[in-house]
């Protein structure tokens, strides 16, 4: 993504992803993705005894809210949700697929609330910079 000097988005293309190669965008996306992938060996080697693994697929969500376009969280969020339901799905009870299935529709909830407050916090710091280059040009 295009980062300026103070750590944020350029106003022009920030997140819409049409001035870098879908390359760069999907070798950004892999690490977060790749942490799912982990959560689901971590939950495979317990045998599905261990239930604490389920807030940990917050981690990889709030980043991709922070530092990727909504399509690729959703992207996450769909990845989240399989590793939640789907071992679960084939192997477990309703009970625990229940469980899991709130935790995937948490955690998407989560995610997409936090891009949300992201993209008003960038929006607001551009009006301001637009506001206080206008205000310089004037006086």
């Amino acid at each position: 993504m295009p980062v300026c000097n103070h750590g944020e988005h350029h106003a022009a293309g920030a997140g819409d992803g049409k001035h870098e190669p879908a390359l760069r965008r999907l070798a950004q996306a892999a690490p977060p993705m790749a942490y799912l992938w982990v959560i689901l060996l971590v939950y495979q080697s317990t045998g599905g005894t261990v239930k604490i693994y389920e807030p940990l697929v917050l981690l990889p969500l709030l980043w991709m809210a922070i530092h990727h376009t909504r399509p690729e969280l959703w992207v996450g969020i769909a990845g989240a949700a399989t590793v939640l339901v789907v071992p679960t799905a084939v192997h477990g009870t309703w009970p625990e697929l229940a469980e899991l299935v709130f935790w995937a529709v948490v955690a998407g909830i989560v995610g997409l609330t936090v891009q949300g407050l992201v993209e008003q916090i960038r929006a607001g710091r551009r009006r301001r910079r637009a506001a206080a280059t206008a205000a310089r040009h004037r006086g």
